[in-house]
């Protein structure tokens, strides 16, 4: 993907990662924030991954991802959101804030594809 600052690399450890942890329940991988500007330099890497099912437990969810990014890419700093497709599962400030970034996000990889 030539309009991030990712290489093709990062982006499939990344897919990988969402794939290995939530599985078959994964619906897209998103890019967000200064990693998907070409003009800036550095940063955290953002990311919003959204599933099909409602989460038991999100924040566990996100402890295994931010381990699995981190065994597959180093460590470094990254922003996790999981949302829910059906927005009623998500808390009202996850459904804000996914609608403000997600016109600015990259999709990275989708069910669709």
């Amino acid at each position: 993907m030539k309009n991030v600052r990712l290489t093709t690399q990062e982006i499939e450890q990344i897919i990988a990662a969402g794939v290995t942890t939530l599985g078959e329940n994964l619906r897209e991988v998103r890019l967000y924030g200064s990693r998907c500007d070409l003009e800036k330099a550095g940063g955290d890497i953002d990311l919003i991954f959204e599933i099909q099912e409602a989460s038991n437990d999100k924040f566990l969810d996100i402890q295994r991802l931010r381990s699995e990014l981190v065994r597959r890419l180093g460590e470094q700093k990254f922003d996790i959101l999981i949302i829910c497709e059906n927005k009623y599962f998500n808390s009202e400030r996850e459904n804000n804030f996914y609608e403000l970034i997600s016109k600015k996000s990259k999709i990275l990889w989708t069910t669709n594809d």
